[in-house]
């Protein structure tokens, strides 16, 4: 990385942060490419071979998208466009199934490894009709023996009936919504309809109903200048009274609604956090926390086999590179073919149900397909991967073996900072002594060093350019 670049990069840091933010309200910054305007010049259409290999996909990761949401929380990209009022829970449900019995024609020999339910607000189906969808997919699909089957839900839905409904229809794991405790913070974020007891009660029916694995989304950040004691504050003794077994913690990622805590919350109060729940937690049974992903060592991939967590949507999806198969209004499915990444997405627009619905009467199931380049497809996985949960160096040579000198290169550039262990490549907990300049924010500190080691050229000369 030359001098200039750097200053360039400072000077134009704003401008290339707006240009990320442009298309979906968010800041991921550990995204590649991003998102348009400056993402149009990667995306290109595939060819009918790839197509064809795309569509014949045996196994994968399902992923099921429910577009419903009773209210827009101002901190959420991923909300629900659809009312489910005007719908039905039903008439949604029996969609999903047409679009995935098209899939069945093709090849009616597909196995399940995983499964994610979700939007949207999935839980806002109706428990009928949740049961309705999973027994059809036990009923027409191969199951991997250890799969995970998680849905997304909202604390307030989750009443003793869906809490049944959840455990009848083979759904093992649940990811409650819960983002806070602090009631003040949820009226600030347009949330003011969840309440503590919500919470509560969710967990209390889940297990009554027999379900084992229960998550909770927390967001940090929420506040300005929120501290790791505000955090704390708020969250720490209703985790301590209700136990869930995962806790996944996210950065506050709505840059215009938030303006001034997107880049605030310090990564050191993230590290005291962690650290704090879990030491708290543990002392009561084992517990551990996600920022994105635990790391795991798998050395041989084993569907049927795989520990709980291995067997999961997103370390299939991410770690392994597992296709995903995606169905459902305005889904879109990531599958990996000769060293490129490849997009597969139903075209109907994910506002407009009634021409999604058309589409299935006539049996006309559209879809649009694009890819990323061998290169591009490499850059993606590492960006990715090198600071959550690894990159499997097995992984590697299956997926980009046409593109292994270019890996090679690319991690001989930065072996200072890197830990390899068990065929996992990991970032030293101290990389960011390498950047040039860095804030107080992880994921923009990370963006940096993507930028400055792990773009290409032509990726540092498009998003400056913007």
């Amino acid at each position: 990385m030359s001098k200039s670049n750097i200053r360039l990069l400072q000077k134009n840091l704003l401008k290339v942060v707006k240009a990320i933010n442009y298309h979906n309200n968010e800041i991921w910054f550990r995204i590649y490419p991003p998102p348009p305007p400056v993402g149009k010049f990667y995306f290109k259409k595939v060819g009918h071979d790839l197509i064809n290999e795309v569509d014949k996909t045996e196994e994968f990761v399902l992923y099921i998208h429910i577009p419903f949401c009773d209210n827009k929380c101002d901190y959420c990209g991923l909300r629900g466009t659809c009312d489910i009022n005007k719908i039905g829970s039903k008439n949604y449900v029996d969609c999903l199934k047409a679009e995935l019995e098209n899939v069945l024609k093709i090849n009616p020999k597909r196995k399940i490894l995983s499964l994610l339910i979700g939007g949207g607000t999935p839980s806002m189906l109706a428990p009928k009709d949740l049961e309705d969808l999973m027994g059809y997919l036990r009923k027409n699909f191969i199951l991997s023996k250890n799969a995970q089957f998680c849905m997304e839900a909202a604390p307030s839905n989750i009443n003793k009936e869906m809490a049944q409904a959840i455990l009848k229809g083979g759904i093992n794991r649940v990811c409650l919504g819960v983002q806070t405790f602090n009631q003040e913070k949820l009226k600030l974020s347009n949330r003011s309809f969840q309440k503590n007891i919500d919470v509560y009660n969710a967990v209390k029916n889940l297990r009554k109903a027999g379900l084992k694995n229960i998550s909770f989304d927390l967001i940090y950040g929420l506040k300005e200048n929120e501290s790791a004691d505000d955090f704390l504050s708020d969250n720490l003794k209703h985790l301590l009274k209700l136990q869930p077994e995962n806790i996944d913690l996210f950065a506050l990622q709505n840059y215009r609604k938030f303006p001034k805590t997107i880049y605030n919350f310090p990564s050191d109060n993230l590290k005291i956090i962690n650290q704090t729940i879990k030491f708290e937690l543990s002392k009561i049974k084992d517990h551990y926390i996600n920022e994105s992903f635990k790391k795991i060592r798998i050395r041989k991939y084993d569907a049927d086999n795989l520990p709980a967590i291995g067997s999961s949507y997103f370390f299939l999806r991410r770690c392994l590179l597992k296709d995903v198969l995606s169905v459902g209004l305005g889904s879109k499915g990531d599958y990996w073919r000769k060293g490129r990444y490849i997009e597969k997405f139903n075209i109907n627009n994910k506002n407009n149900f009634n021409d999604y619905k058309q589409d299935i009467k006539k049996n006309n199931f559209r879809y649009n397909y694009f890819g990323l380049s061998q290169e591009e497809s490499l850059r993606k996985h590492i960006i990715h991967s090198l600071n959550t949960y690894g990159i499997y160096e097995s992984v590697i040579k299956q997926k980009f073996h046409e593109s292994l000198n270019l890996f090679y290169k690319m991690m001989d550039n930065i072996k200072d900072i890197l830990i390899f262990s068990n065929g996992i490549y990991f970032l030293k907990p101290d990389y960011e002594k390498i950047l040039p300049f860095k804030t107080k924010n992880k994921h923009v500190n990370y963006f940096i060093f993507s930028f400055c080691y792990l773009y290409s050229e032509l990726d540092q000369k498009r998003l400056l350019k913007v």
